[in-house]
C-alpha cells in the first residue's frame, strides 16, 4: 500500500512516516494541502493520512479535492481536534477514518489493515483476480508462485501487495507465519 502523509508538524510527520516504513509501507510525506495535491498528480497512492489544520490548504478541503479527483484514494484524518463539527464535516467529505492525536502505531496499523480490505475492490491481479475469499496460506502460495515465475523481473513487493489488495506489511506477516521468512529473502 502506498501512503501519502500530509502533516505540517515536522516531528510528527517524520514519526508517522518512520513508523509506516518500519511496517513496510511505501510512504511519501508533505507539509501542506497544496503540496499533497502536487504529490498526487505525480504518483499513485492508495491512502492519504492528513491533518485538518495545515497551512495553504486545510485537510478538509484537501479531502474534498482528493475524493473529487481521485475517488479510489482513501483519506484518513489524524488530528488533535476532537470537536464534533470537524468530525461531522470529515464524514461529509467521505473520509475513511478519523483518528485523534496522539495515535498509537497499533491503532494506525489496524486502520490501515481495514483500508487495505476496502481497497481490494479497486485492484485486480494480473491474469488472476481470484484472491478475494482465499485463505492466508493460499495467498502466500500464490505470491511465491508469482515471484518464481517473475524472478528475472524487478518485483516491487509493495505494488504486488497492492494488486492483491493487501499492505506489504500484512503480506510480510503472512510470509513469516507460513514460510518462516520474509518474501524478499
Amino acid at each position: 500500500m502506498r501512503i501519502l502523509v500530509a502533516e505540517d508538524e515536522r516531528d510528527l510527520n517524520r514519526l508517522i512516516t518512520t513508523c509506516l516504513e518500519r511496517e513496510h509501507y511505501s510512504v511519501d510525506s508533505c507539509h501542506d494541502g497544496q503540496e499533497a495535491l502536487d504529490y498526487l498528480e505525480c504518483a499513485e497512492y492508495d491512502a492519504v493520512i492528513l491533518d485538518i489544520m495545515m497551512p495553504v490548504m486545510d485537510g478538509l478541503v484537501l479531502a474534498k479535492k482528493i475524493h473529487a479527483q481521485y475517488p479510489h484514494i482513501l483519506t484518513i484524518v489524524l488530528t488533535g481536534y476532537a470537536d464534533f463539527q470537524y468530525a461531522q464535516e470529515a464524514l461529509r467529505q467521505g473520509v475513511f477514518d478519523y483518528l485523534l492525536k496522539p495515535v498509537t502505531a497499533d491503532v494506525l496499523e489496524e486502520v490501515l489493515g481495514k483500508a487495505a480490505l476496502q481497497l481490494q475492490k479497486y485492484f485486480q491481479l494480473e491474469d488472476d483476480s481470484s484472491m478475494a475469499g482465499k485463505d492466508a496460506e493460499q495467498i502466500v502460495e500464490y505470491t511465491v508462485l508469482y515471484m518464481r515465475e517473475h524472478y528475472m523481473d524487478e518485483i516491487d513487493f509493495s505494488k504486488l501487495s497492492a494488486k492483491m489488495g493487501f499492505s506489504s506489511a500484512y503480506l510480510t506477516k503472512l510470509f513469516n507465519k507460513f514460510i518462516g521468512d520474509t518474501p524478499l529473502k
